[in-house]
């Protein structure tokens, strides 16, 4: 063998070596395989709220290094165009791993594209029942309006969306099983910072 070895299996290493004059010499050492710490910064997204979005590279971490220039293991980023972030942390164990996410400007459709389409509040088993908006929470101003098919507005939420819409209306009647439109409107300083669709009430 040569004078290099690469190993990647825990366990004992020896080496024994002869020189020209044939004297030999040994060592040995105990290899510890250990994982590289775990770090995930979320699916490449979009910032519209002026509050910025927290990126939290995990806790598996003694050093962080981030292209921000950050140190912490939690940084807060702000609307700026497309970004590219990305951390290198390390271990107590000296191994290191690192995570990127891209980051583009406002876009509204994107950011919200994954939110529910449909709500089951009256199927008697408890889920589903209301309409949760899980990105709203970075938007304190967000105002949700709900209309029915002739453009009537059936509904209309407080500031916040704090109450998710439960499919009544604001007499607190439930409304029939049917599409509605709604408008998310985020109230921001971002031009379109609104959002229409199609929410279905299935009972």
């Amino acid at each position: 063998m040569g004078p290099t070895f690469i190993a990647g299996e825990e366990g004992w290493i020896s080496v024994e070596v002869q020189d020209a004059n044939g004297c030999v010499a040994s060592d040995s050492l105990y290899l510890t395989v250990r994982d590289l710490p775990g770090v995930y910064l979320g699916r490449d997204t979009s910032i519209c709220a002026e509050e910025g979005m927290e990126l939290d590279a995990g806790p598996n971490g003694v050093v962080y290094n981030w292209s921000t220039g950050d140190i912490s293991q939690i940084i807060t980023v702000f609307p700026a165009g497309d970004q590219e972030i990305w951390v290198i942390l390390e271990d107590a164990f000296g191994c290191s791993n690192s995570d990127t996410i891209l980051i583009e400007a406002c876009d509204v459709a994107f950011l919200f594209r994954d939110i529910p389409t449909a709500i089951t509040p009256s199927d008697g088993n408890g889920l589903n029942d209301f309409w949760e908006i899980d990105i709203l929470e970075s938007f304190s101003n967000a105002v949700v309006e709900i209309f029915d098919r002739w453009g009537t507005l059936v509904w209309r939420s407080e500031p916040g969306y704090s109450s998710p819409w439960n499919g009544r209306n604001m007499k607190g009647e439930e409304m029939p099983m049917d599409s509605y439109h709604f408008v998310i409107q985020l109230n921001t300083q971002a031009k379109d910072d609104h959002v229409t669709g199609i929410i279905t009430v299935i009972r």
